[in-house]
This record gives structure tokens, sequence and C-alpha cells, in this order.
């Protein structure tokens, strides 16, 4: 694949910090549970965190493949800073997308340069890929709005200074009467549940968020009453993007992974004509992460267009994330008992990846929307 100069430049420049800055403390941070705020804030200081967005609002004006060129490195060394680094940006995108000038100058600036942290607060105990049937509400009352409910599986909850959260300003409305909010930390009635212990990505915090009459200024508004449904589509459908490259990061950690293994211990030794599955499962490996990668690329270019991207950026989370399992399962068969064991990262890269096929709407959501759009644009009738 032919990079662009910008891209080569943050995709190195993201190699070469994972690498050199975070490879040597990945193992000690994961097993201590150790969430890497330090490397967050380091990320900002680099200008990743920013790389998609105007340098008025601190970021870097870059195309949208430099970023996920910049994730899927960094999640190659470790999954759970990658995420830390998409969930980020869902609690930065929404403000990017519906703020007021006067919002962007207080919180998307300092989000965009690391200097907070953003977490976003969608997913709720009976909601979760449905995000329609949220049941969060939120009342007018004397110039503020009152915010009760509770929302799970929040990713960095404990660490982050801002929320972007989504709640019922009219019940009887429905997904049109869902509007977003950003929350402070310090706000009166919110609170940060228990931290979940998790299959994988240990390094990651997810816990989540309480509230308890929290009392939101009316500023904090964002966009319009209603007008949340919508923001939150367009902030999952970026989100999407950023787990192809999270997904893509751990499906290639794996399979160089399952090539060391397979050079050292059956092609040098002219074993691998005897072992024509493993060698099919490299090939199968290999096509795949090479057609991961263009699903992105081409993702990329379509919402840098200015077009709808939904069905691309579906395309791109459903097949990298699925691949990601894949090609895990695939390196655990082919280096077989010594992968089960803390000596190699591979049972790491199995246990995080399973998350990409759940989070950020499940595989199963994935296909619906790629069904609907591809029969949109057949001239089919398809519920909305």
């Amino acid at each position: 694949m032919v990079l662009t100069k910008q891209q080569n430049y943050w995709q190195n420049l993201a190699k070469q910090f994972a690498e050199s800055e975070v490879k040597p403390k990945v193992n000690e941070m994961e097993k201590q549970g150790e969430f890497p705020l330090f490397f967050m804030k380091k990320l900002g200081e680099l200008g990743i965190l920013g790389i998609g967005f105007p340098e008025k609002y601190g970021g870097q004006n870059a195309d949208s493949f430099s970023f996920i060129l910049a994730v899927k490195e960094i999640s190659k060394v470790w999954a759970s800073l990658g995420l830390s680094i998409g969930a980020h940006l869902l609690g930065t995108n929404p403000i990017y997308f519906a703020g007021t000038e006067e919002q962007k100058k207080h919180y998307l600036i300092p989000l965009v340069r690391g200097e907070m942290l953003g977490a976003f607060g969608l997913t709720e105990p009976s909601s979760g890929s449905d995000a329609a049937s949220s049941r969060t509400s939120a009342v007018s009352v004397n110039g503020s709005y009152l915010l009760n409910g509770r929302k799970v599986f929040t990713t960095s909850a404990s660490y982050a200074s801002t929320f972007v959260v989504s709640a019922l300003t009219s019940r009887e409305k429905g997904k049109k009467g869902i509007s977003a909010f950003i929350l402070e930390r310090n706000y009166p009635g919110l609170m940060i549940a228990k931290k979940e212990e998790k299959l994988g990505l240990r390094a990651s915090d997810t816990s989540g968020l309480i509230l308890d009459g929290c009392q939101v200024p009316k500023e904090n508004l964002l966009g319009l009453e209603g007008d949340g449904f919508r923001v939150f589509l367009q902030t999952l459908d970026a989100g999407r993007l950023g787990i192809a490259g999270w997904a893509l990061g751990i499906a290639e950690a794996a399979f160089e992974q399952m090539l060391d293994w397979a050079k050292k211990n059956e092609v040098d030794s002219g074993l691998m004509d005897e072992h024509e599955w493993e060698a099919g499962m490299i090939a199968e490996a290999a096509t795949k992460l090479e057609a991961a990668l263009l699903l992105a690329q081409e993702a990329c270019r379509v919402k840098d267009t200015g077009q709808f991207y939904i069905k691309e950026a579906s395309m791109a989370k459903y097949f990298a994330s699925t691949l990601a399992v894949e090609v895990c399962d695939a390196a655990l068969k082919i280096i077989g008992c010594s992968a089960l064991t803390n000596d190699l990262p591979v049972e790491r890269y199995f246990r995080d990846a399973k998350l990409g096929e759940i989070g950020e709407g499940t595989s199963e959501i994935q296909k619906l929307v790629i069904a609907r759009e591809v029969l949109k644009t057949s001239g089919r009738l398809v519920p909305a």
C-alpha cells in the first residue's frame, strides 16, 4: 500500500513512540491493571490525539487514515492504550461535531491537546446496541438540567475530566427526544461506579456513571434538545473507524508472532510442507490483513470527502474486528501450548481482540447496518 508523506509521518511517529516508550512498560502495567494516563498525555503532546482536528482547535489537520494508521501502530504494542485513545475521541468528537464555539474553546482544545481526558456515556443497563432505548432523563429546572439515570461500560470513566452523555429531554418523542450533554467530573450528582474486571484490556478502565440529580448548566447542552441521537450516530461512525484501526493492530501483532514461530520452528527446518494447514492459515491471514487495511482506507477516503460513510465504517469495523479474533485464534493453534502462557503476548492479544466484536455495536449490528445501507442504494425499501 502506497501512503502519502503525511500518512507515513504519523504512522512512523506512533510506531516509534509505541516501540521505544510504551513497549518496555506494557507487561507490568497490564498485569497491574494500571491505566495509561501518562501515555495519553504524551500522545496529546505529540499531536496524535489531534491528528484529525483543525489547527484552530489544537489539532494537526491531517486526514482520517493517518489517525487509523497511528492507532494501529499503538494498538499493535498495547491494545489497552489504543482503546483508551478511541474512548477519548468518543468523548471529544461530539463536541467537535455539535458544540458551540464557546464549548469548543473551553473543552475541545484541551481535549485535543491531551490536557483533559474525555469519556462517552451512552450504554445503559437496559440499552446496549439499541441506543434509542435510553432511559436516563434530563429535566430543565431553573437554568440547569437535572440528569437522573445510570451509564455502564464507560471507558476511562475513573480518570476522565469530561463526559458526553445521552439523556431524554422528551420521553414521548423516543429517539427524537434524546439530547446530548457535556458533564464535568465535579458536577454535583455525578458519581463513578465501580471498575469492572474484564476478560481482556485490563489496563483500560471500564466503569459506570451514576447520575443522581446531576446538575448540568444549560450552556452544556450539545446542539439543540433532541439532537442527541443524530450526534451520537455521527460519533459512532467515526468511532467504528477507530475500532477498525485498533483491531488491525492486534491482528498484525498476532500475525507477526505466528510468522516468527513458523519461521523458527518449521520453515527453517523444512517442516512447512508437512503442515499445509498452517501454511493455509498464514496465507488467509495475510490476505485478509491487506483487505482489512484497504477497507479502512476506503472508509477514510469517503469520510474525508464529506460523504456519508455509514456503510464503509461498519464494513471496516466488522471485517477488522472479526479478523483480529480469527488471526489470534490461528496464532494460538500454530504456536501451541506456549501461546497459552504469559511467556508470549499472544494470549493477551486473544483476550483483548474479543472486545472488537462487541464494542461500538456488535458484529450482528454491523451486519444490519451494512445490509440496510446496501438496500438503500439498491432502491429497496428498508425499515428506518
